[in-house]
């Protein structure tokens, strides 16, 4: 026998300032199926904007609520650092309206009318996958961003002109120029101009698919002193197209090499 799999419990926030449209809405909610809700109704802007930060799975937003709007709410909610999905309801269909609602950050929008179980627990399922799977990215995001920062070696990342566009705190601390200055220069400023060459035709036997192995460059520190480099560096892409090189960099000791 399968087993029975658990219903999911969420706690949901519904402004709505229409009682007749919240008591439909809190009915469709109930016959979802798999699905559990401890729904807290508010029918004022204000009283919305006190129960936000309580911590609840999911908004439901009215657009339209008096002088305010849902889109109102959600700014207000992302400004409170919530990252609960949010779904837009209105009584109104316009392309204008949902575009500007999934612009601002809103997960999904719904027809106040038009959605029953069936298309609300869709809603529901895709809003809250969909914030799952940002919140893991930026967990993703944030662990890549402590490794390349505390990253001993120096690492640092270019475009196709050379112009650097992230360094991490060892490429500071051999250079003598702050994260600011690099990212407002370009290769050309920080090599010599033997050792830039050497990086573009790196780049170049990269772009035509060929494994580089690593090279020797010159930098040039703020200071004025050269410090020899022993660099190895990649292609960065989004998944379809190249978008930068990524380098990464070891000074090369007196007397090692």
């Amino acid at each position: 026998m399968g087993s029975v799999q658990e219903p999911v419990h969420l706690s949901i926030l519904l402004a709505e300032d229409d009682a007749d449209d919240a008591l439909l809405t809190r009915s469709v909610l109930a016959e979802i199926d798999g699905l559990r809700c401890r729904v807290d109704w508010v029918s004022t802007f204000e009283a919305a904007v006190e129960q936000i930060e309580n911590q609840h799975d999911l908004f439901l937003f009215d657009y339209s609520l008096g002088a305010n709007t849902g889109l109102d709410l959600l700014s207000i909610a992302r400004e409170r650092g919530s990252t609960a999905p949010v779904i837009m309801l209105t009584g109104h269909a316009g392309n204008e309206l949902i575009l500007e609602a999934i612009h601002a950050g809103a997960a999904d929008y719904l027809v106040k009318g038009q959605f029953d179980a069936e298309t609300l627990g869709r809603s529901i399922r895709y809003s809250m996958d969909r914030t799952r799977s940002e919140a893991a990215l930026r967990v993703s995001e944030e662990r890549y961003r402590n490794l390349f920062d505390n990253a001993s070696e120096m690492v640092f990342s270019y475009d196709w002109l050379g112009k650097l566009t992230a360094v991490n705190r060892s490429t500071e601390q051999a250079t003598g120029y702050t994260r600011d200055e690099l990212t407002m220069m370009n290769l050309a400023e920080l090599l010599t101009k033997d050792s830039l060459v050497t990086m573009e035709d790196m780049n170049v036997r990269q772009m035509a698919g060929q494994r580089t192995d690593t090279c020797q460059v010159a930098i040039q520190t703020k200071q004025g002193a050269i410090i020899p480099v022993e660099v190895s560096s990649s292609l960065i892409t989004d998944g379809r197209r190249p978008v930068e090189f990524q380098a990464i960099g070891c000074s090369i000791l007196d007397g090692e090499r």
